[in-house]
């Protein structure tokens, strides 16, 4: 694992469903050291303090923030909700 970027969308999703913030503080806290440090650790999602999750995936030595799902998304749904997404 090397660095950690955050795609447009979650970033967009981050705007949604976290906080209405500019792009760059949303790509800041989703590039924070404590989502490194999880991505480091192998972390497929990181729950924020807002109960929504971040989903991570690894792409050669690049980890990217794929999306941040919403909180009624429960660990037991994560693959359905993926699987089913817009």
């Amino acid at each position: 694992m090397g660095r950690v970027i955050a795609s447009n969308h979650a970033i967009e999703r981050y705007q949604e469903r976290v906080s209405p913030v500019s792009r760059e503080d949303a790509r800041s806290a989703l590039t924070s050291p404590q989502i490194e440090a999880a991505a480091k650790f192998g972390a497929k999602y990181v729950k924020l303090g807002n109960g929504c999750r971040v989903s991570l995936e690894e792409k050669g030595s690049v980890t990217i923030v794929v999306t941040v799902l919403p909180t009624a998304c429960k660990p037991a749904n994560i693959g359905y909700f993926l699987s089913n997404r817009r």
